[in-house]
């Protein structure tokens, strides 16, 4: 992947130290989750470091780098905990017709549909602080209560949080490198035309 993205941007290879820091911090499992998407054709590999993720909701592709450093690539960690998350839950909806996978569907990683309606959606981070820290926030604007047209620039909790309000799905589940997170979603109108919500630890049927 590394070297055809240099090789496409005419850069230098990086060094072994580079590989070793990509490697270890990119864990054997997830690695080996992504390999599996890539056989079975759950994703697809284009220009050796791009992917499209397969029979996904708009489908587009997407690059493991994002630019070039002093030492080598950038490489999108997310990414890859993006494009395993979407495996599984592909994987798992794959053995019923009435379910759709998503794929950087509006503001979310990952949704899953149940014929024409919003199941769940996936939220995924590479640090589990960082995922900690969404998870809070989400929960503090779901208690304080939503208006759409709030301003949400550069603020990716309420914009989840909105993505809720709008979109209703039952579930919402947020993914980490070594931890995962389910939860179910209640709504409640308020006459003040607040919109809140609560989430409860639940576990995401799939079926």
């Amino acid at each position: 992947m590394a070297k055809a993205y240099c090789m496409e941007h005419d850069k230098n290879v990086p060094d072994q130290e580079w590989f070793r820091a990509v490697s270890t911090r990119i864990p054997y499992g997830l690695q080996e989750n992504i390999a599996i998407g890539l056989r079975d054709g759950t994703i697809r590999e284009l220009k050796e470091h791009q992917f499209i993720p397969e029979g996904a909701h708009e489908p587009k592709h997407y690059s493991w780098f994002l630019g070039f450093g002093s030492n080598g690539p950038y490489v999108w960690w997310e990414a890859f905990i993006h494009a395993a998350e979407f495996c599984r839950v592909r994987a798992l909806a794959s053995k019923h017709t009435n379910l759709k996978v998503g794929f950087e569907d509006h503001w979310m990683d990952v949704t899953l549909y149940r014929d024409s309606g919003l199941l769940a959606c996936y939220e995924v981070k590479e640090k589990v602080r960082d995922a900690n820290r969404l998870i809070k926030m989400i929960k503090h604007y779901g208690d304080r209560g939503i208006v759409l047209d709030e301003p949400d620039r550069r603020n990716d909790p309420l914009r989840k949080a909105k993505y809720l309000v709008r979109h209703r799905p039952k579930y919402l589940s947020v993914v980490a490198v070594g931890r995962r997170w389910e939860f179910s979603v209640s709504y409640k109108e308020e006459a003040t035309s607040l919109v809140k919500f609560k989430l409860a630890d639940d576990m995401i049927p799939i079926g």
